[in-house]
């Protein structure tokens, strides 16, 4: 069994989601890059700058011009594993939405739910989404997608104790 550690960022003032001691995003930061590397080389063979603008289409210009000022480049590259936590009142119990009974504004297609979102916190700016299943004794994520680039590959799946789960989304004031 995985386990699940949500800490609240006191900088930020959203929960940070760590994953057997790891942080998510620096788990899916891996993953992008290599994503985004297969892409670039995709694009040097093609002399195509493709991916690059897709993704421009889904930022706004100050987070763009945040991202790649920050990596002082300007290829996708410097967007990987650029999220952040949710609001703790979107993640810690009362709130359902980590059980996947989302809002709407908090809702994506294929029954996926919002689990990070860009860094400038925009919701609908660059989120990832993955399924959550319940089950009686654990709860699963899988099939994980940057909303706005469903070609990426993840290959994640995440199997947590349902007590230990609900453990941590009971934590609000921790």
């Amino acid at each position: 069994m995985d386990k699940i550690r949500l800490s609240k960022n006191k900088k930020t003032r959203r929960v940070d989601i760590f994953i057997n001691g790891k942080s998510l995003i620096n788990i899916l930061r891996k993953v992008e890059i290599s994503q985004i590397e297969k892409d670039n080389e995709k694009e040097r063979n093609n002399k195509k700058d493709s991916e690059y603008k897709y993704i421009k289409q889904y930022l706004s210009p100050e987070t763009m011009e945040k991202l790649t000022k920050r990596n002082n480049e300007k290829t996708p590259k410097s967007l990987a594993g650029s999220y952040t936590g949710l609001p703790p009142k979107r993640v810690f119990l009362p709130s359902k939405h980590f059980l996947g009974k989302q809002s709407k504004r908090w809702y994506y297609r294929n029954n996926k739910t919002c689990i990070l979102v860009c860094s400038c916190g925009g919701a609908g700016c660059w989120p990832m989404i993955t399924k959550i299943t319940l089950t009686p004794k654990k709860v699963i994520w899988n099939n994980f997608e940057q909303a706005h680039n469903s070609r990426w590959k993840y290959n994640l799946k995440f199997n947590f104790d349902r007590k230990q789960y609900e453990s941590e989304l009971s934590k609000r004031n921790a």
